[in-house]
């Protein structure tokens, strides 16, 4: 069933999209704590379904279809990391480590300013998981960032 808008909507939403890749069932995936709206100084996005205890990378980006002049999602077989694909152009990451149930928080405070309103960015998160393809890393599904 696809949505139908009668007028300006005005929505912020974290969207999913892609398929996480690892030893995991399902793979690592992405959900947001809070909406991004402006203001909200407590906006977060989540990792579940990790491999515990493990290191991980979170990566920001500003687009789901072009990273360094080719088209997004990028296949990363090529690296190793079989199965599993680039979501997200880069522009800032950050290091952090996956708690015992192999998920982890980042908080993205939205600022408190009509600039950012509208604005989308993109998230994906990968970590070390032996298991995972010769590489030993894996991947989030990709996560986009609307800003209401």
């Amino acid at each position: 069933m696809n949505d139908i808008a009668y007028s300006t909507v005005d929505l912020s939403s974290f969207l999913t999209f892609g398929d996480g890749c690892g030893s995991a069932p399902t793979g690592g995936y992405q959900s947001p704590v809070g909406s991004p709206s402006i203001g909200n100084s407590s906006f977060a996005v989540d990792l579940l379904g990790g491999q515990p205890s493990a290191p991980a990378i979170f990566v920001f980006g500003a687009s789901r279809t072009m990273f360094a002049g080719g088209l997004l999602p990028l296949r990363l077989d090529f690296v190793g990391m079989t199965g599993c694909s680039l979501y997200t152009d880069v522009i800032v990451t950050a290091g952090l480590g996956l708690d015992g149930s192999g998920g982890a928080r980042l908080p993205l405070p939205i600022p408190g300013v009509n600039r950012v309103r509208g604005q989308h960015f993109t998230t994906q998160w990968f970590w070390i998981d032996p298991a995972a393809n010769p590489a030993s890393v894996a991947a989030s599904d990709g996560g986009e960032i609307i800003v209401r």
